[in-house]
């Protein structure tokens, strides 16, 4: 079975566009990865349309920081139109940066063989944890509760709510203690 990118996308998309307009919290959740991660990938999918030239892990890194730096640059031409930067343009034009993307990937993944076309794959061996040694396992566990603890701080803070101003008091008193 072979999984159509473009559809699963325009799908995807779809549906983040209207999660955008309804709800705050899914907003961040879902467009976290549409923001932080899908431009950079596909502009490495692009570059690097073959799947010997960079291995999986190094896509994923190089992704995140393609889109840290893609992300930005799109907001920084959105401030010089008369647009600016706000929530539906920002989309919008990563929508459509993304789009340009999405074909220019599949144009040179479609000029290669099918053996020599990247596809991400994830494999997960859970069985073997016996196998590693004491250092791999700390750093591992350290892992784990890092990305918990960054879960358990992001639920607190989109979950805690906002305080209103706050104004404190201060008197000048003489001295027998009567505001001047």
């Amino acid at each position: 079975m072979r999984i159509n990118f473009k559809k699963e996308y325009v799908i995807l998309t779809g549906l983040v566009l209207l999660i955008v307009f309804f709800s705050d919290f899914l907003r961040i959740i879902l467009g976290l990865p549409f923001a932080l991660f899908l431009p950079g990938y596909l502009l490495l999918a692009t570059l690097f349309p073959q799947k010997d030239e960079l291995d999986g892990l190094a896509r994923i890194a190089l992704s995140i920081g393609l889109s840290i730096i893609i992300v930005p640059l799109i907001g920084l031409v959105l401030n010089f139109l008369s647009w600016g930067v706000k929530l539906v343009p920002m989309m919008l034009s990563i929508i459509s940066f993304d789009i340009v993307l999405i074909f220019l990937s599949w144009y040179r993944r479609t000029k290669l063989p099918e053996k020599q076309r990247f596809a991400l794959t994830l494999n997960i061996d859970l069985i073997k944890w016996s196998d590693k040694s004491k250092a791999t396992k700390v750093i591992h566990t350290a892992l784990l509760i890092t990305g918990f603890l960054l879960i358990v701080t992001l639920a607190f803070v989109l979950s805690s709510p906002k305080k209103g101003k706050n104004f404190t008091e201060f008197y000048i008193t003489g001295l027998e203690d009567v505001t001047a």
